[in-house]
C-alpha cells in the first residue's frame, strides 16, 4: 500500500521538490552576494552550487545547523536572517507539506485497497448464493430469488457486515425490477448491495435517485387515487 501511495504521489511529490530547488536557488543567489567580504564565503558561500549544497544539507536535513547560524551569526546579520527565513520556508514549511502530501495520498490509496477488498469479498460470497439458487442459470436475479438471498443466513451475515438493511434492499432491487422487466443482472444488483452500505456519503447520483423513487412513488399513489376516485363515483352514482 505504501508504495503504491508513493507512485500515485509522485507527480505532487515532484512539484514539491521542484518549489524546494527553486526556493534553494533563489536564496543561494542572495547569500553568495550577501556573503561577500566575510570569512564563512569561502567555507559556504563561495559559489552559486556550493550554496545551494550548504543550504540543503544545513538548512534543509538540518545538518550541524547551530554551528553553521553560529559562523553566520559572528560576521554578518544579514546572512543569518536570510538563513533563518530559508530554514523556516524549506525545512519547517516545504518538508511538512511533503510529509503531509506522502500521508494523505497513502492513507487514500489505502481506503481504495480497502474498498477494494470489500467488494471483492461481498461479489464472492454473494456471487455463491446466487448461483446456488439460480436454476436457470442466466446470472439474473428475479423478485422471489431476493427473497431467497434475504432469507438466506449467511447472504443476511454479508449484508449485515456492510451495514445494508435487507429491507431497503428489497425496496431498491423492487424498483430496478419493475424498470428492467422480471429479472436484474447481478451486476446492478451488487452495485445496489455496495451503494447501500451505511456510513457512505451521499452523493449527487445518491439524490437524483432519492428524487426517482419519490416520483415513482407518487405517481403509483396518485394513480390508486385516481382509481378509487372513480370507484366512488360509480358507486355515487349506483
Amino acid at each position: 500500500i505504501m508504495i503504491k501511495g508513493m507512485v500515485k504521489a509522485a507527480a505532487t511529490v515532484s512539484y514539491t521538490l521542484g518549489l524546494l530547488i527553486i526556493f534553494t536557488y533563489v536564496f543561494a543567489i542572495a547569500l553568495t552576494q550577501l556573503s561577500v567580504g566575510t570569512e564563512f564565503r569561502e567555507r559556504y558561500f563561495k559559489g552559486v552550487a556550493l550554496s545551494m549544497y550548504s543550504l540543503i544539507v544545513y538548512g534543509t536535513f538540518l545538518d550541524s545547523l547551530a554551528e553553521f547560524c553560529d559562523d553566520i551569526r559572528a560576521e554578518s546579520t544579514p546572512c543569518l536572517i536570510a538563513v533563518t527565513i530559508f530554514v523556516v520556508v524549506a525545512s519547517m514549511t516545504v518538508m511538512n507539506m511533503l510529509i503531509g502530501v506522502l500521508c494523505e495520498v497513502i492513507a487514500a490509496v489505502a481506503e481504495d485497497e480497502k474498498e477494494t477488498m470489500i467488494t471483492e469479498k461481498v461479489y464472492d460470497k454473494l456471487g455463491n448464493i446466487v448461483k446456488a439458487i439460480d436454476n436457470d442459470g442466466d446470472g439474473s436475479i428475479s423478485f422471489r430469488q431476493l427473497e431467497k438471498i434475504v432469507d438466506d443466513r449467511e447472504a443476511l451475515d454479508v449484508l449485515s457486515s456492510l451495514n445494508v438493511d435487507p429491507t431497503d434492499l428489497i425496496d431498491v432491487v423492487e424498483d430496478l425490477l419493475s424498470e428492467h422487466g422480471k429479472k436484474v443482472k447481478f451486476d446492478d444488483f451488487m452495485e445496489v448491495v455496495l451503494n447501500l452500505r451505511g456510513g457512505l456519503t451521499a452523493k449527487l447520483k445518491d439524490i437524483y435517485f432519492v428524487n426517482k423513487r419519490f416520483n415513482q412513488k407518487f405517481e403509483e399513489t396518485k394513480s390508486t387515487m385516481e382509481v378509487l376516485h372513480k370507484k366512488l363515483d360509480i358507486l355515487r352514482q349506483s
